[in-house]
């Protein structure tokens, strides 16, 4: 008998022992299981923050990159303001005033002597100005003294030395022409109709093909 109650006694233990062991591990699980929803809800806002960022730098640089695309355009567009008349003298001594050109397309490139890329330009002006029709006339201007550009003797005498003689150039000693085109690169291209208005202002490089097609366009 006392056998049979120990060995009774001995299962029910084993019984509620287990049964322990079972409700222990399900509590575990479910202390644990909340734990691994917040931290996938954490992971799930961490994930969205970040989509977040990633779209709004995305967004900065489209932005940043239609204001460049949008200042190109500006730098390139066409113009409806009347042109700034000014008279000044070339290299060779001749008088040039704007006013005397009303009827004729001109075209003014202001440029350097110091600029490579403005003497890379040079062979095509002189080509331009050669092959110009009567009805076009081409122009170049620098700033003799000023932006780092030799004085006006200093600058003649140089420019007798340059194998392209059908170009002329226009003396700017005051600066004032070209403050008034805003010709802050060199070279700045600036195209004037027939009548006067300033059609188009390009800052930097530009082919002769190009000059030659914006001229073609011109009224």
């Amino acid at each position: 008998m006392n056998k049979k109650v120990l060995t009774s006694v001995f299962a029910a233990a084993l019984l509620l022992a287990g049964c322990s062991s079972v409700a222990t591990q399900k509590d575990n699980m479910e202390s644990k299981a909340p734990m691994s929803s917040e931290k996938a809800m954490e992971t799930d806002d961490m994930m969205e923050k970040e989509d977040s960022m990633d779209k709004e730098d995305s967004m900065e640089k489209e932005d940043a990159m239609e204001k460049d695309d949008s200042m190109e355009k500006e730098d390139t567009m066409m113009s409806s303001e009347m042109a700034t008349d000014f008279t000044l003298m070339s290299t060779d001594g001749m008088t040039y005033s704007l006013a005397d050109l009303k009827g004729k397309k001109v075209y003014l490139e202001f440029w350097a002597s110091w600029c490579s890329i403005c003497l890379s330009t040079l062979p095509d002006i002189d080509e331009l100005s050669k092959m110009a029709s009567d009805d076009t006339v081409i122009l170049t201007v620098v700033t003799p003294g000023k932006n780092g550009e030799m004085k006006t003797d200093d600058f003649k005498e140089w420019f007798k030395g340059v194998e392209y003689k059908n170009i002329t150039v226009l003396l700017d000693e005051d600066g004032k022409v070209s403050e008034s085109y805003r010709a802050k690169a060199h070279p700045t291209s600036v195209f004037i109709d027939s009548k006067g208005g300033l059609y188009k202002t390009h800052p930097g490089y530009i082919s002769k093909e190009d000059i030659q097609a914006t001229l073609d366009m011109m009224a």
